[in-house]
């Protein structure tokens, strides 16, 4: 039997308390498997440290140490992969790492804890007991969240469709509203809810972004409405290769008031020559706002049916790389992120990206 390669990067489940304070530490980090197979047994798992980081202070630095890491690892050598992360930036960890790896041979888990493991209310064994599980029960290859809820309950996320946790308690969701499946620790059951992307997944994807072809580099803006938003405060400086503008649900923004409007940015984005996308659209919607009617002459694409954090991380990867034109990449349904990618497009079907 083929060994589970563990990844340990810091974050909460890789930290200690020093006095009042959490921090990342280089002997705190195994503390996770001893206080798993204290309680579990003996573990098949090969352990690899190629950081010690808070997942708050992760950026594109932290992005090419991943991505370096595993540029040579021999996934084929391991039954899977668990990548033990911090909370706070899990969800744009695990797009990246699906936008990147959908072809990969095995299953590749992501995990995180509530909690310092050894703290009474810390999840953080018993998620790496559930990534385990899900692996044994022959998972099939992907990236994956593994994380337990607020009602014990061991959710299995799709990486590209995980939603950050809420500021309240702590809870993640999925984009869609569908969670993946869960595991059960009990009986090591797994249960896949979420059928139809089941099925699609059984297409593998082909490699997107070869050896060495990333270089996290390039800036790219993330702009998410809300009410009053003044866009004369958004500064546009050179270093902004692209911009991301999130849109309502309904896929609208601002269109009246001077300031308040969006054309007055978007123009101000042209000027610059700075390329200017708006996530997340509706594929199907036959229908129009008013606010809508001119967007297509506003923007250089559009992206559909997915996540703030996928739509950012795919802007990411495709203007940090220089194989493939970034439009390109933006079309591409990279690691299933978009929930609804089998709709037959109706809105904008003019537009070309």
């Amino acid at each position: 039997m083929k060994k589970i390669a563990l990844i340990l990067t810091g974050g909460t489940i890789g930290s200690q308390v020093e006095g009042q304070v959490i921090v990342p530490g280089k002997q705190s980090v195994y503390r996770l498997v001893e206080a798993y197979e204290k309680q579990y047994g003996k573990a098949e798992l090969e352990v690899f440290s190629p950081m010690q980081e808070l997942s708050e202070n992760f950026s594109k630095i932290q992005w090419q140490q991943l991505v370096d890491f595993f540029e040579d690892f021999p996934f084929s050598d391991y039954q899977g992969v668990i990548l033990a992360h911090g909370t706070d930036t899990l969800a744009y960890t695990s797009a990246l790492l699906g936008m990147v790896y959908p072809w990969i041979t095995c299953p590749l888990m992501c995990i995180a804890s509530n909690y310092p493991v050894g703290h009474l209310r810390s999840n953080g064994v018993r998620n790496l007991r559930g990534a385990i599980l899900a692996i044994e029960a022959g998972i099939s290859a992907g990236v994956y969240v593994v994380y337990e809820n607020d009602k014990a309950e061991m959710e299995l996320h799709l990486g590209t469709r995980l939603l950050p946790a809420d500021n309240i308690v702590d809870q993640y969701g999925s984009a869609g509203n569908q969670r993946f499946g869960q595991i059960f620790l009990d009986s090591g059951k797994l249960e896949i809810t979420d059928v139809l992307l089941q099925e699609a997944m059984q297409k593998k994807k082909t490699r997107i972004f070869e050896k060495g072809s990333l270089h996290f580099e390039k800036e790219i803006l993330l702009v998410q409405p809300y009410p009053g938003m003044f866009y004369p405060c958004l500064q546009l400086p050179p270093a902004v290769a692209a911009v991301l503008h999130y849109t309502y649900h309904a896929g609208t923004v601002c269109t009246q008031g001077t300031g308040y409007q969006f054309s007055a940015f978007a123009d101000a984005c042209q000027k610059q020559q700075i390329p200017l996308y708006l996530a997340s659209m509706k594929r199907e919607q036959s229908q129009l706002y008013e606010s809508q009617t001119n967007l297509a002459q506003s923007v250089n694409g559009f992206l559909y049916h997915c996540s703030l954090v996928a739509a950012y991380m795919k802007l990411v990867l495709a203007y940090n790389q220089n194989v493939i034109a970034p439009e390109k990449i933006v079309e591409e349904d990279l690691g299933w992120e978009e929930v609804q990618g089998n709709l037959l497009p109706s809105l904008y079907k003019g537009k070309t990206l």
